[in-house]
């Protein structure tokens, strides 16, 4: 199966599992089923907030708005590209991911993990980590996805989603090696940098 048709299914499984929907703008972070509970929340023992779900929002460049340690620490311009096939959001299915938990931020905390955040969407983020050791970039693409979507709302990345984003991005620069993708040179050298964060 083609490399875009596989994260398109993968991309629109996560989604349709969220509750998330187009709007009438076309946009994919529509809101999601409100019964959708999530285990990434801060502490389970925490109680619900009572203020309302907050808004998504948008930067200029279609993608929501990130978390300034985000921004602060991964800058290079292709991190919120939406046309680069090497971004983390370059795949219309990625940046479908960024958005639909963009509309679910309220359910991110300072102890949230990559994998809770697959889970959540019902997405066997260690399965996909393992079909891309058989050579399947496609799940390094999902697993990328994740993998940033925790830091870029949060500004922070539990180690086991370090290494998974680290793995992931390591094999795509592998299958890529022809091309010398600069892109995976520069998330490397930041998410070594990057700090994780466990709690």
């Amino acid at each position: 199966m083609p490399r875009r048709a596989l994260v398109a299914l993968l991309a629109a499984s996560v989604l349709a599992l969220a509750g998330c929907g187009a709007n009438a703008d076309g946009d994919p972070a529509a809101s999601p089923s409100a019964s959708a509970a999530s285990p990434t929340r801060a502490s389970a023992s925490a109680p619900p907030t009572s203020s309302p779900t907050p808004k998504p929002s948008k930067s200029s460049n279609g993608l929501p708005e990130a978390d300034p340690a985000f921004t602060k620490h991964f800058d290079a311009k292709f991190y919120t590209s939406l046309n680069n096939d090497y971004a983390p959001f370059g795949f219309p299915e990625q940046a479908d991911i960024l958005r639909a938990w963009d509309s679910r931020r309220d359910q991110l905390g300072d102890c949230s993990t990559v994998a809770e955040m697959a889970a959540a969407d019902k997405v066997k983020i260690k399965k996909l980590v393992a079909d891309g050791e058989d050579g399947d970039p496609d799940a390094d693409t999902i697993v990328i996805a994740y993998g940033y979507a925790l830091p870029y709302l949060t500004g922070q990345i539990d180690s086991d989603g370090k290494k998974m984003l680290t793995l992931a991005i390591q094999r795509l620069r592998t299958f890529y090696a022809e091309n010398d993708v600069r892109e995976f040179r520069v998330m490397l050298s930041d998410l070594k940098s990057f700090p994780a964060t466990d709690c």
